[in-house]
């Protein structure tokens, strides 16, 4: 396991190949996302703060004929492959294994792109199915945007007349989103089309807003119409940026 620190410009990203966690992204000093934590709770390890990726599963634990996945799926908790790094670029590699084939009967690849400019974070997520069949995926970003919750009534955010009153909300809407942080200014959130799900999730002594995007909503990967369904020998990619705006 190592920590990686990408710069460019004015911002700087800090990424640990333990679940291809991106821990922190900073732009003028100033954190956009929570900075990350891992705590336990009821005898189990809690992770926030970053951006967790979600993969092959976002949401509840599943438990199929097919598979047995973990909330969120596994892959923010296997150390993740070192292909490719340069001073503003990231390229972090899971390959299926035993331990994942027994619980998510597939051969796969999966890359997480990170890069970042002036201002701007950018993150891709590359399946591939190296299988014989089609494998079911329903993956996501999970992004811990900074939010005292003091400043929680100070809150911009319009799409879809959601409004945070510091407990746990669920919607969905379509990118990109604009809003305002007390922290930071103005942010826009964009997202790849195959996202067609953004979850809206804090905890009420939480210091955070996440606002998610995900392939589909909560158990997704169950159904066919709501996942994706990549066939033998193809790839797909899921993409998430995060820009302040000046």
């Amino acid at each position: 396991m190592s920590t990686i620190v990408l710069s460019k410009d004015n911002a700087t990203a800090t990424i640990e190949t333990n679940g291809a966690w991106l821990k922190s992204f900073r732009v003028d000093g100033q954190d956009i996302l929570m900075p990350s934590v891992k705590f336990k709770k009821n005898g189990k390890t809690k992770m926030r703060g970053g951006i967790p990726l979600l993969f092959p599963n976002a949401g509840q634990a599943i438990k199929s004929k097919n598979f047995n996945l973990a909330q969120h799926g596994f892959a923010r908790n296997l150390v993740w492959e070192n292909v490719k790094q340069q001073p503003d670029l990231l390229i972090l590699r899971l390959v299926d294994v035993p331990n994942t084939f027994s619980i998510f009967p597939y051969h796969f690849v999966v890359e997480a792109i990170f890069k970042i400019s002036a201002n701007l974070l950018n993150i891709s997520l590359n399946v591939f199915n190296n299988d014989k069949v089609s494998i079911p995926i329903a993956p996501g970003f999970h992004p811990y945007f900074n939010l005292d919750k003091n400043d929680r009534v100070k809150l911009k955010l319009n799409e879809n007349n959601f409004k945070f009153d510091g407990s746990t909300n669920y919607t969905t809407s379509k990118g990109p989103i604009k809003f305002q942080l007390p922290c930071c200014g103005s942010i826009l959130l964009s997202f790849s089309d195959n996202l067609k799900n953004v979850s809206y999730w804090s905890e009420q002594n939480g210091d955070f807003i996440c606002i998610e995007p995900w392939v589909g909503g909560e158990k997704a990967i169950l159904y066919d119409n709501l996942r994706i369904n990549l066939e033998p020998n193809k790839k797909v990619q899921l993409s998430l940026s995060i820009e302040k705006l000046l």
